[in-house]
């Protein structure tokens, strides 16, 4: 009989997986096919330069370096599946999905299944955490890597006198492999490591000082430590290191220099996102660490740490501390463990005192069931996570902009600009990435941050490395173009109009007054200009073609 429930608890926490993982990919397989943001372009074009040529060299540009082994990934799947933007962006779609599974395991194997449902379906919805599911970009990877890690490393802390010698080398090779991946990603999940190993030393302390009493030499020991971490904190110093790393805390490329020095940023985007878990998140850590002490004080220490830190940081989004959001979600679920139980009772209290219930115990579940999920309706329709990925996901409503859907249309009017695009002499684009993507060229970069190197303007027509293209933000620069060149088409973006980091305001109003408006379109977001000169250009104007390399760094030009 004992065999027989412990088979049934088995196939029931099985079929809950089953449904978590079949609903969380649901979701991320919506709308997979949405205008592409310019970031993940890079992969895509790599992609296919290396299956081409063998090269990772966008436009003849520099070769594409950065998170390397996703674009090999990508290439891996175009070679089985052929191009497509649908294929580029599975890879994030199955890691999004897994990272809402492993969450679920973790906290049901610590918190219980009520903890476990809470958490992972807060993952499972996130809208943030939809839309990077839905990039082809490496995000999701990074993500779900770094809680692999962390995972292997909390069994190690909790776990370390039952496990076999091997399951512990095995655990830490997960976590060094898992985290030094992630890293090589984005590095800014270092700040939870760090936070997570801090967490793994404290727990581990009264074990490791015990372990010390017993040994002979433990003073010259600990002395040893000490020695080899005050030379490496001398090392880092020494060799600009910690130069380097407060450089870049405080960098902020111009289209993000509006939050630089915003500490509130990611407080108002919780309170945006999940008002709720956030106003109570002090209260949830209590509950959570008094009930769970060793994953509460883990979840709590790397989303404070994460939070402290992203908030001070100069460049603020909300994929940078995506890393920390299972550990906020975690908290959550913890803490709602311990707090529906005595809620359900309580609701079954005010249930059996309605006329004519009381007799029937059937009834008090049912009503008090029903009572409960309307509690949980009212808190989704109040909290803006909910609402917001109903929009997200659901069917256009015309020029009105869904949220995470308002990237520029090129596809919906690449047919028309494309034919432009092959009749004329230069093509120039405010989204580079997306002028070579969709129409197959481009000749002139229309956006000033595509200047800002290393914390530097530099000089019109200089070399965009990544491409080598030259780069213009200036309406002289563009006049001279036309003067050289008989005819050019012009694509920009709304979102890039007359802005100071895209397409400031002089250089919109020079287009406007100068060239000929083709296209201009509030569903796609789009306008696109064009000149037709019937006289060519002088030989002096060969040399308008650049005067400078730009930094190949992705993130010193534009590139989140």
């Amino acid at each position: 009989m004992k065999g027989t429930e412990e088979g049934k608890g088995r196939a029931a926490g099985w079929l809950d997986v089953a449904v978590l993982a079949a609903f969380a990919l649901g979701l991320r397989l919506i709308d997979l096919g949405h205008p592409p943001d310019i970031d993940e372009l890079h992969h895509v074009l790599a992609a296919r330069s290396l299956l081409a040529d063998g090269t990772l060299s966008i436009n003849g540009g520099v070769p594409y370096d950065r998170a390397v082994l996703f674009t090999y990934l990508v290439a891996g799947l175009f070679a089985v599946f052929g191009e497509s933007l649908q294929v580029a962006r599975m890879p994030a779609v199955f890691a999004g999905t897994a990272l809402v599974v492993v969450l679920f395991l973790w906290v049901r194997s610590v918190g219980g299944r009520t903890a476990a449902w809470v958490a992972a379906l807060l993952a499972a919805v996130y809208p943030n955490g939809v839309f990077l599911s839905q990039l082809s970009r490496f995000y999701t990877l990074q993500v779900l890597l770094f809680l692999v890690g962390t995972i292997a490393v909390y069994r190690l802390v909790t776990s370390a006198a039952t496990l076999r010698p091997r399951t512990r080398v095995a655990l830490a090779g997960a976590a060094v492999v898992s985290w030094a991946t992630a890293v090589k990603f984005q590095m800014t999940c270092i700040v939870g490591i760090a936070a997570v190993v801090t967490w793994a030393l404290i727990a581990a302390a009264p074990d490791v000082w015990r372990w010390l009493k017993r040994q002979r030499h433990a003073t010259w020991m600990i002395a040893g430590a000490l020695a080899v971490v005050l030379l490496a904190a001398a090392l880092v110093v020494r060799n600009g290191t910690l130069i380097n790393a407060l450089n870049t805390f405080r960098y902020a490329d111009p289209w993000a220099a509006e939050h630089r020095d915003n500490v509130r940023f990611y407080h108002w985007f919780f309170l945006e996102q999940f008002p709720t878990a956030w106003t109570l998140l002090p209260v949830a850590a209590i509950i959570a660490i008094a009930a769970f002490p060793r994953m509460g004080t883990l979840c709590a220490s790397v989303f404070g740490l994460a939070f402290v830190f992203h908030s001070l940081a100069a460049w603020k989004h909300d994929r940078y501390i995506a890393y920390a959001i299972p550990m906020f979600f975690g908290l959550t679920g913890l803490a709602a463990a311990r707090v529906l139980p005595p809620l359900k009772r309580a609701a079954e209290a005010v249930v059996a005192r309605l006329p004519g219930v009381n007799a029937r115990p059937a009834l008090v579940r049912w009503g008090a069931g029903a009572l409960l999920a309307g509690c949980v309706l009212f808190a989704m329709i109040g909290n803006g996570a909910f609402p917001t990925v109903v929009r997200m996901l659901a069917p256009s409503s015309g020029a009105t902009p869904r949220p995470f859907r308002g990237q520029a249309d090129w596809g919906a009017a690449a047919e028309q600009l494309r034919a432009i695009a092959d009749s004329v002499d230069v093509v120039v684009g405010s989204s580079d990435m997306k002028s070579i993507y969709f129409l197959g060229r481009v000749d002139y970069i229309l956006e000033a941050q595509r200047l800002y190197i290393n914390g530097e303007w530099t000089p019109e027509f200089t070399i965009h490395a990544k491409l080598d293209r030259p780069a213009i933000s200036k309406p002289e620069s563009l006049s001279r173009i036309m003067q050289c060149e008989p005819s050019g088409l012009i694509v920009t973006e709304y979102g890039q109009w007359k802005q100071t980091w895209g397409i400031p305001a002089p250089m919109a109003d020079y287009l406007v007054a100068n060239t000929e408006r083709i296209l201009e379109s509030d569903e796609w977001r789009i306008r696109a200009f064009r000149w037709d000169r019937s006289m060519p250009g002088t030989a002096e104007c060969d040399q308008h073609n650049g005067t400078g390399n730009a930094n190949a760094n992705g993130n010193a030009n534009g590139e989140r």
